[in-house]
């Protein structure tokens, strides 16, 4: 049976770190689980279209090992009071379900990437 995962604050406690805990939805209802090395490139694809700052980028990962794979695109970017902050759809597929999930982040002083608002 699949547990519920909060793959958005797992996402976010990235080397660039995207700080832990700051995003709030789940894979639950999706029964997509996302976690071990599955996790890690899903964190990295969301890394790379955040730090390329181009709307339409795209990264995708596949583990053969698991059966997942993933996409994440930045859908666009913005300024919120002077901060750098973007749009970000995560597509999480585990062999016959689909998990998309829309997500605005906000760069931090420190260079960290957390939920917007």
């Amino acid at each position: 049976m699949l547990r519920s995962v909060l793959l958005a604050g797992l996402l976010l406690a990235m080397p660039l770190s995207i700080a832990s805990a700051q995003l709030g939805f789940n894979l639950y209802r999706s029964g997509v689980e996302v976690e071990g090395e599955d996790l890690e490139l899903a964190k990295q694809s969301v890394r790379t279209v955040l730090e390329s700052g181009t709307v339409g980028t795209r990264d995708a990962w596949s583990n053969p090992e698991t059966g997942m794979s993933g996409e994440a695109t930045l859908l666009e970017t913005y300024d919120d009071a002077g901060t750098a902050c973007g749009r970000v759809l995560i597509m999480v597929m585990r062999r016959d379900r689909q998990a998309p999930f829309d997500l605005r982040l906000c760069q931090r002083p420190d260079g960290t990437w957390g939920i917007a608002g």
